[in-house]
């Protein structure tokens, strides 16, 4: 009786010590396998908030993309062409003659537009003359309906002439 009471708690410790072993290992392997889910939902959502802001990123794109489109065309509407800059140098020629003002042009390097930028020509210009007409020649000339800017200015005074040397680029569509 000894003897079969003995195999018997072993047999029952043993049968408790396994089941213990097996709950440990599964508790174990539950606990990495949950931190495993919880990591992948973590980074689920981090992808998830990235394609989000994505989306509104697109979106606002989108948007902003329409509103350049419009300005776009009004910017192609306004600009001149490149055969129409012939008539830049022309009204200039004119309002430096109706201001009775020496006047020299010349067109100098063309860069053609691309997707981002509309053309540009290079010119250089000199003019002379009285000073109150050479201010109202440079009043008149902001008034052009061109698009250009200069980028280098010489002016000089000899008695009561002055004389500006202009370079500078017009722009065209």
């Amino acid at each position: 009786m000894a003897e079969n009471f003995k195999n018997r708690l072993f047999f029952e410790l043993g049968l408790t010590a396994g089941l213990l072993v097996f709950l440990l290992a599964a508790s174990i392997f539950v606990k990495f396998s949950m931190e495993r889910r919880a990591e992948e939902i973590t980074e689920g959502k981090k992808e998830l908030a990235a394609r989000s802001s994505a989306v509104n990123s697109l979106a606002i794109l989108k948007k902003e993309a329409e509103r350049a489109a419009t300005y776009s065309e009004i910017l192609e509407n306004i600009l001149p062409t490149n055969e129409k800059l012939i008539d830049f140098r022309k009204d200039l020629r004119t309002l430096s003659a109706e201001n009775k003002l020496d006047f020299t042009f010349s067109f100098g390097a063309d860069t053609p537009k691309d997707a981002l930028r509309p053309g540009s020509v290079a010119f250089q210009m000199t003019v002379g003359g009285d000073a109150q007409r050479f201010t109202e020649f440079l009043k008149k000339i902001e008034a052009m309906n061109y698009f250009f800017g200069f980028n280098a200015i010489d002016l000089s005074r000899g008695g009561p002439k002055f004389t500006a040397s202009f370079g500078g680029k017009v722009y065209y569509r």
